[in-house]
């Protein structure tokens, strides 16, 4: 039962991760500069992100991750071993590439909104928080896949994202419902299993990031070394319980999972209007440089608030109410 939970669980949040990281990004199954991705190069995305899915998890349960520094924290060390081990997109055009996207993308957008607040948001009382977060999401969706037509000049046709953001969204309503009926509270990483992946991602650094920036560990090291040394402090002074105990005091309410189609009509509609007027616009370079500046500073304010931190009297769950 064990075994099945932490399989169900990675699943889930690996789908999560992918919803957030590649097909918001690119709003349709892969880069308008690849050829379209197979059968099996879905599997095979799938179970990259499902291993780091358990990553986040593990890190999660481990380092006592409760506040919002040590979610951010969190997401910068998925990021950037999403960006720097299993591709090379951080060395591609160093330095630029290396708060953008591990911590301009993955660490705010699939991790503290995808992962955390929308759970804690699906979970409220009110609809309101969700349909919120729904809008948000769907407003941005449809503005930044403008992104690819302006890049190309060939936009994606309508009937295509508008098919593609629904189908995504359907799973990923299944993925927030799998994961609040788990209830992970208790459950706990196996050490070997942790072992097992970190070793297989140092593998897999070795045959395919250094063979062609052999400079590589120079970049990665300092940078996951500073991530998790910080995460470590965290774990020592945190008193509070971590988001996988406060998420699993509450199941995700159907109403509020419902409100999240809200995000493909959003995003459809948005990209619809542009499509009217016949012209795309350079959002990808204002994303861009806005979300780098805000990355690089939540990341040094995420690093010096936890290396301030003092003990404190355990807090409430969040998002109670």
């Amino acid at each position: 039962m064990r075994v099945l939970k932490t399989l169900l669980a990675s699943l889930a949040t690996g789908y999560i991760l992918v919803f957030y990281s590649e097909f918001v990004f690119y709003g349709q199954l892969s880069s308008p500069e690849q050829s379209p991705s197979s059968s099996v190069d879905l599997v095979l995305l799938g179970l990259i992100y499902s291993l780091l899915g358990y990553l986040l998890l593990a890190i999660v349960r481990r380092f006592g991750v409760r506040s919002l520094w040590a979610l951010f924290l969190a997401g910068a060390a998925y990021g950037w071993l999403l960006e720097g081990v299993v591709v090379t997109s951080v060395y591609a055009e160093f330095p630029w590439q290396v708060p953008f996207t591990g911590l301009a993308w993955h660490a705010p957008l699939d991790v503290v909104v995808g992962w955390a607040w929308a759970q804690a948001a699906l979970r409220r009382r009110s609809p309101l928080p969700s349909l919120g977060l729904s809008a948000g999401l769907g407003l941005f969706w449809g503005t930044w896949v403008l992104t690819w037509w302006y890049e190309t000049g060939v936009p994606i046709p309508q009937a295509d994202f508008s098919l593609f953001t629904l189908t995504a969204t359907l799973v990923l309503v299944v993925a927030y419902w799998t994961l609040g009926r788990l209830s992970l509270g208790s459950w706990q990483p196996a050490r070997s299993a942790v072992w097992a992946w970190g070793l297989f991602l140092l593998g897999w650094f070795g045959l395919t990031v250094l063979p062609v920036y052999p400079w590589a560990p120079l970049v990665l090291v300092p940078l996951l070394g500073v991530t998790f040394l910080t995460l470590r402090r965290n774990r020592q002074l945190e008193t509070s319980p971590d988001l996988l105990l406060t998420l699993a005091e509450r199941r995700p309410r159907l109403l509020n999972l419902a409100s999240l189609l809200l995000v493909p009509l959003l995003a459809s509609t948005v990209y619809a209007s542009f499509l009217l007027l016949g012209r795309s616009i350079p959002v990808n370079m204002l994303v861009y440089i806005l979300s780098s500046l805000l990355g690089i500073g939540l990341f040094a304010a995420a690093v010096l608030a936890i290396l301030t931190l003092r003990k404190t009297p355990a807090r409430g769950s969040p998002g109670e109410g």
